[in-house]
């Protein structure tokens, strides 16, 4: 009787067992191994969004550089053309000051060509003067020769009490002949010298016109060279604010530059980290010791494959040596204004897995990874 009812307990306690293992065991252990494949899903997903972090951050560095030498020769660019900008308006005030010198010499010359155009005015009075006191000395010679013909008249009529006389008489009249000469000869030098003041005159008054053009130009000379020196002052101005502006975009590019480096690090630590996790996600899935357990990590170890090389690195991670990045232009295209943006570029949820068995539910939800 005894041994019956050991032989029932231990049916009893078997039956419960397995019971136990029909309705809560085994769909615990289902759940387990749909979670632990969930995790090498998400840590797969994780390597290779970190990988594709790391080749985009490394992107983003190289071009960040290399902008960064851009900027700097276009910022050197800049400080030369801030140089010659500024020995412009030097020059320009220089040329400023040489025209302004050349506006007072050319004044000077106006004013030196005025005042000789006056003299000539008087030379030629002067000269219409001498010529009239010339025309009364030969009307005094004129005179003088008809009382020389007079006296000689007189003299012969006298007979030889008269032969003195006469002679004097023709001596006054070939003085007075001589001076009506001289009179006529000074006429003509006179006339000469008024006609030859006329044309100085009005040569005069040629070269007063020119160098009043010549002063009105300067003038206006002036006027463009000081508008040239304010404008190469301005654009100086205008270089060095843009030279500054190009020197901050420089700086905040090697910030940007160091800042991807950093991201590229942080990458290469969460490859590792991912590494780690399907790792632990292996032992767990050992641990559990199912048929579905050994698809777990059958698949685990397909996926760590299929991302990392034998030394634990990213297919993907820009820091294999003579491995391939494995991500493309358009994944490369699309990550940088994540980057830029502050956002990862790969975002994903992944889905929800619920276990129903005896009324309880297992639920597990992983998120923006």
């Amino acid at each position: 009787m005894l041994q019956w009812s050991n032989t029932i307990v231990v049916i009893i306690t078997v039956i419960t067992v397995l019971i136990a293992w029909f309705f809560v065991v085994q769909p615990l252990v289902k759940a387990l191994t749909r979670i632990i494949q969930n995790l090498s899903d998400a840590a797969g997903q994780v390597a290779s969004a970190s990988g594709q972090i790391s080749a985009s951050s490394q992107s983003l560095a190289q071009g960040s550089s290399e902008q960064a030498s851009s900027i700097e020769e276009t910022s050197a660019t800049m400080e030369e053309m801030a140089s010659v900008t500024k020995q412009n308006a030097n020059n320009a005030g220089e040329a400023a000051k040489l025209v302004d010198m050349c506006s007072v010499t050319a004044e000077n010359g106006n004013k030196a060509v005025t005042e000789m155009n006056s003299s000539m005015d008087e030379i030629n009075a002067s000269s219409k003067k001498i010529a009239e006191i010339t025309k009364v000395i030969d009307g005094i010679a004129f005179q003088t020769n008809l009382l020389a013909l007079n006296a000689a008249v007189e003299a012969a009529r006298a007979g030889e009490h008269g032969k003195g006389f006469a002679v004097v008489a023709e001596e006054v009249r070939n003085l007075a002949q001589r001076s009506a000469n001289a009179a006529k000869d000074t006429t003509v030098l006179i006339d000469d010298c008024v006609a030859k003041a006329g044309k100085g005159a009005e040569l005069t008054g040629k070269c007063d016109e020119a160098l009043q053009e010549i002063v009105k130009n300067v003038k206006k000379a002036t006027d463009l060279t000081k508008e040239i020196t304010n404008a190469s002052t301005e654009q100086s101005e205008g270089i060095g604010q843009v030279n500054n502006a190009v020197q901050q975009m420089d700086q905040i590019t090697q910030q940007n530059a160091a800042n991807a480096e950093e991201t590229a690090s942080a990458s290469e630590e969460l490859s590792a980290q991912a590494q780690t996790l399907k790792e632990q996600v292996g032992i767990l899935s050992l641990q559990v010791g199912s048929k579905n357990d050994g698809e777990v990590s059958h698949a685990d170890q397909n996926l760590h494959t299929s991302t990392f090389d034998k030394g634990g690195i990213p297919l993907t991670s820009p820091f294999r040596k003579g491995g391939k990045r494995g991500i493309d232009k358009a994944e490369l295209s699309s990550a940088k204004p994540s980057l830029a943006q502050g956002k990862s570029p790969v975002r994903k949820e992944l889905t929800t897995t619920k276990v129903k068995g005896n009324g309880d539910h297992l639920e597990d939800r992983f998120k923006d990874f």
